[in-house]
């Protein structure tokens, strides 16, 4: 009744759907960051807008792109349940046509590949985005062993291989033997 057209009112719904998940889930981002990071942050001389770029957007990262991933699964739903009702192209349309004409196996082959178009780039996402992105924000205890982050300090980006512990405590134990013996004070 708002739009015209016939998939404006598809296309609104699917944004309306996948719009909440992001913003709800980046909300929760943003307030779970620790505020001493922030008091920090102050501390040190950093402006609100610097606070933000480097302390609140790194932080809520790993927020954002679950939001994100959520989003594509909520997009694909609500896709499909507005092309049921009022649209005249897409699988929820070939699905709903395919049940009141009653054409059983047409049906079925629209909800598979449905099934698998969705699994594919829920896979997708998680694959390309999940990995090489997020990684990149989360601390470091909650990264896989072997996993290489890109660490930013002095104006560069440097690799650092995440260790599991064992090889932590002898790495560790090898640079204590290494370094140099405190000289006691004069």
């Amino acid at each position: 009744i708002m739009f015209d057209g016939s998939e404006t009112p598809v296309i609104f719904l699917t944004f309306l759907a996948s719009f909440y998940a992001t913003t709800l889930n980046t909300m929760l981002g943003a307030e779970s960051i620790d505020v001493s990071f922030m008091r920090a942050a102050y501390c040190l001389g950093a402006k609100r807008r610097q606070v933000f770029w480097h302390v609140v957007v790194p932080g809520a990262m790993p927020f954002i792109f679950t939001g994100l991933q959520i989003s594509v699964g909520v997009a694909w739903f609500s896709l499909v349940a507005a092309e049921m009702v009022s649209g005249q192209y897409g699988l929820g349309y070939l699905i709903n046509t395919s049940y009141t004409m009653v054409q059983y196996p047409t049906m079925v082959i629209g909800m598979i590949t449905l099934g698998v178009v969705g699994y594919v780039t829920s896979a997708g996402y998680g694959a390309t985005v999940g990995e090489s992105i997020l990684y990149g924000y989360l601390p470091v205890e909650f990264a896989e062993a072997g996993t290489t982050l890109a660490v930013h300090s002095e104006g560069a980006d440097h690799p650092v291989t995440v260790v599991s512990e064992p090889r932590f405590d002898a790495e560790m134990a090898r640079l204590k033997d290494v370094a140099p013996a405190a000289q006691p004070a004069a």
